[in-house]
């Protein structure tokens, strides 16, 4: 209750020493112990403070009210939360040291690479994609400027081909790549693998600002269940009839592990990259080659 007195008592303050510029004599307006609450609302025309309930009189109800001179401006900001949760990327909370949260956020964009793949697959870098959710939901603990989290994701990684090679089963479970049919115009073909992800990650907020946000850095292990991968080759016939071959037997790795970096700039534009530690394929015969990302990712 002394909190609203003192807030009582700062407001008609500020309302005296407006007075006392613009002229006029000051004087005490207001004076009020323990009260029950206190309203302060303002509008182009003045500012109002609205005092309610004091000791003995639950009834009390007194206000005063500050003019501005004609043709003043209000500007007002306004936050309303209704999700129980935040964004990932928001700035730490002012006055709070240590305190949990519920964040969404990493929606990522980027090319993904397959080091180790043969030269003769003809896996192309930059027509090969990456599509991820970092953090569809996940718990973060922030201690000052570090923090850590772990929360639950989703991420599509697209391996293109678009010359005359294409990707196709090698019939003992595994992938290998070949010929289209004689007189085939190729149009590409892909290797797509779906993964549930686990990320553990660290963040470090760096000593400086830039435009005033404070940069970070975000790192540690992504942990993949690689629940689904798929092969998909187009091409158009001799008669220009479109085809299309579809194989889902590819036999993937099923468990993988991933080690992630990031630079955060600021909370809606960060640079990501990630690394396999595993190879991807698993199949007989596969080629053995492992996966590397890079690309901008949001809210991180």
């Amino acid at each position: 209750m002394n909190r609203i007195y003192h807030i009582a008592t700062a407001a008609v303050m500020a309302l005296t020493a407006f007075a006392a510029s613009a002229g006029e004599p000051v004087d005490t307006v207001m004076s009020v112990s323990n009260p029950a609450s206190v309203s302060i609302t303002e509008s182009p025309e003045g500012m109002r403070v609205t005092v309610s309930g004091i000791d003995g009189n639950s009834g009390y109800e007194s206000s005063y009210f500050q003019g501005y001179p004609a043709g003043a401006r209000v500007k007002a900001r306004q936050e309303t939360r209704w999700y129980p949760f935040s964004l990932a990327g928001n700035r730490p909370r002012r006055g709070k040291i240590h305190h949990w949260d519920l964040v969404t956020g990493g929606l990522g964009l980027g090319m993904v690479n397959a080091p180790g793949a043969p030269q003769a697959m003809g896996l192309e870098w930059e027509k090969s994609f990456e599509i991820s959710w970092l953090h569809i939901l996940a718990v973060r603990y922030t201690s000052r400027s570090l923090g850590v989290s772990a929360g639950i994701g989703v991420d599509w990684r697209n391996y293109k081909v678009t010359t005359d090679t294409r990707l196709q089963p090698n019939g003992q479970g595994g992938v290998t790549w070949g010929s289209y049919p004689a007189d085939a115009q190729p149009r590409n073909s892909r290797l797509k693998v779906f993964s549930l992800q686990f990320p553990i990650l660290y963040h470090q907020h760096l000593p400086f600002r830039i435009s005033g946000f404070q940069p970070k850095i975000v790192v540690g292990p992504v942990l993949n269940w690689n629940s689904h991968a798929s092969l998909r080759t187009k091409w158009r016939d001799a008669e220009g009839n479109d085809m299309e071959e579809y194989n889902s037997g590819v036999h993937q790795r099923r468990f993988t592990v991933d080690l992630f970096g990031a630079l955060s700039l600021n909370g809606w534009a960060n640079i990501y990259c990630r690394y396999s530690t595993q190879t991807i394929l698993q199949g007989y015969g596969s080629p053995r080659f492992r996966s590397f990302s890079i690309g901008w990712m949001l809210f991180l």
